[in-house]
């Protein structure tokens, strides 16, 4: 299974570097992504700042799950991000 998924990946690489105008759509789109994502942490910062001050937002969700998943949006960004500054073209 495992060496199934790193030969799919090392095909998926060598096509990418064939072809560099997919490369950079690609690149734009997980650069999107990680904006997106990076958005979503925010806004679900907000939401855990405004429960906290409302003592509650939605009724049998604790204050602490909205920060569990901001801090995942924000891995999944800086997972994206260091990605890209990694594999940007030159």
């Amino acid at each position: 299974m495992l060496l199934t998924l790193i030969q799919l990946f090392i095909t998926f690489s060598i096509s990418i570097n064939q072809d560099y105008q997919l490369k950079l759509t690609i690149m734009k789109t997980l650069k999107l992504i990680a904006w997106i994502s990076s958005a979503i942490g925010v806004l679900f910062m907000l939401v855990g700042f405004i429960s906290a001050i409302r003592t509650t937002l939605i009724r049998g969700v604790e204050l602490v799950n909205y920060f569990h998943v901001a801090n995942s949006f924000f891995l999944i960004t800086i997972a994206l991000f260091i990605y890209l500054k990694r594999e940007e073209p030159k």
